[in-house]
């Protein structure tokens, strides 16, 4: 399924100071600072990434992946590849997925259900950091916690997904956080998932973190599963 062909990009609005006016003051200011505003709003984009794996705390694998976004639509499909490993990833329809094959022919494992819905919707809710101007969506509902910290919610489907974003004074993000189900022993349970050690770089003038480490709180100790770096962004594309 392309899920970028779902979006109308016949008309590209731009960006103002108008659009943002409503959103909590450190979001302002992010979309401020990233120099997102006066370019045109973003409808679908092609990231192209690179990182290490580690899920299950034994060996670090090397990865590349593709991801589509649909922010029309709010959905997204990632592919990796990690060795003879393929991973699809995905939220679409309001529906979250994993499959793992093998050498694309021998199915390891597919987890779907209520809590890969959450879990998904969690992972598209962060990712829109990575497009500014995506931010500015009705979907999503917003909450000020304090001068640095705000709650965006994702309502999908009659559900929702929540997470929190944290700022510095200089309106980057720092680290983001939420409860999210993970799988553990064939059963779903809810943890703290933390994403965080964000370094910034600047594609097409819009200054987004490209590097980050996502991390499980178990027992109190951060554990890192993913150390991701965006090497490409494309927006607007259809294919």
């Amino acid at each position: 399924m392309n899920i970028l062909q779902r979006a109308d990009l016949s008309n590209l609005d731009i960006l103002r100071e108008s659009d943002i006016q409503d959103l909590p003051a450190p979001v302002q200011k992010y979309i401020g600072q990233s120099g997102a505003l006066g370019r045109p709003k973003v409808k679908t984009a092609l990231v192209k990434q690179e990182g290490l794996i580690n899920q299950r705390g034994k060996k670090w694998m090397r990865l590349k992946a593709v991801q589509h976004f649909n922010f029309v639509t709010n959905e997204f499909v990632w592919v990796a590849r990690a060795g003879p490993l393929r991973a699809i990833d995905q939220f679409v329809n309001y529906k979250g997925s994993l499959t793992v094959k093998l050498f694309k022919l021998i199915k390891l494992g597919e987890s779907t259900g209520p809590e890969m819905d959450q879990g998904e919707a969690l992972r598209y809710l962060t990712e829109l950091s990575w497009f500014p101007s995506a931010l500015v969506s009705p979907s999503l509902s917003w909450k000020s916690i304090d001068d640095s910290t705000v709650q965006a919610t994702l309502h999908y489907d009659g559900r929702s997904a929540s997470a929190f974003f944290y700022f510095n004074e200089a309106g980057q993000l720092t680290k983001m956080t939420a409860k999210r189900y993970a799988e553990d022993k064939g059963k779903f349970i809810l943890r703290d998932w933390l994403i965080n050690h964000f370094e910034y770089h600047s594609f097409d003038g819009v200054s987004i973190p490209y590097k980050a480490h996502v991390n499980w709180m178990i027992d109190g100790v951060e554990t890192c599963y993913y150390k991701m770096v965006n090497t490409e962004v494309e927006t607007n594309i259809i294919t």
